[in-house]
């Protein structure tokens, strides 16, 4: 692959009150980094909704070359088109706070990338320990064909192209997502 055709992934992490949790994707995301045997041209964005700091100075410590901008506080869509506007990527991957991913994540991400012509991709998300209450929604996507938001790549243009995330839906912002994009590969 010649570096005109180089892949290149902006890792957009909306985030909200979970510093902890955060550190631990950003600790596997950089480790998904450099198990990849692929020139692969990326940034991580933390667009970030909390009533405070903490995730700031997280990042500011550990992670010098992640880039942290302070999210509108209108809810998930909104938080992910903030941070997919500085995104400088070819492709925009968003995944959540509360999630980490294993070695071949990104080395899976970038195979597809390059073998098939295509705009979307989607990850499995599966919960070890899955707690069901009607107090902690934890989504599962083992199967596909969801567009969860919480594991799933688009190129910009595309994303671009739709209007992104709708800002007024504060729920299912992903499934609103999801038919749009269906919507415009029929047309």
């Amino acid at each position: 692959m010649t570096n005109s055709q180089r892949i290149s992934i902006s890792v957009i992490i909306p985030s909200c009150n979970r510093p902890k949790e955060l550190n631990v994707l950003i600790d596997s995301l950089n480790n998904s980094f450099q198990y990849t045997k692929k020139d692969i041209e990326t940034e991580i964005i933390v667009s970030d909704d909390s009533n405070n700091y903490l995730s700031r100075k997280l990042i500011n410590k550990s992670f010098p070359k992640v880039t942290w901008i302070k999210g509108p506080q209108n809810g998930p869509g909104a938080n992910r088109n903030n941070g997919a506007r500085i995104a400088t990527k070819e492709w925009l991957l968003f995944i959540d706070d509360d999630c980490y991913v294993n070695e071949e994540f990104i080395e899976a991400y970038s195979e597809m990338m390059e073998k098939k012509s295509i705009n979307v991709l989607e990850g499995k998300i599966i919960c070890p320990n899955k707690k069901n209450s009607i107090f902690v929604r934890q989504p599962e996507n083992d199967k596909g064909w969801v567009l969860a938001s919480g594991n799933f790549t688009i190129k910009k243009s595309l994303f671009t192209k739709i209007g992104g995330f709708d800002e007024d839906l504060l729920i299912m912002e992903d499934i609103d997502l999801a038919n749009r994009i269906r919507k415009e590969n029929q047309e």
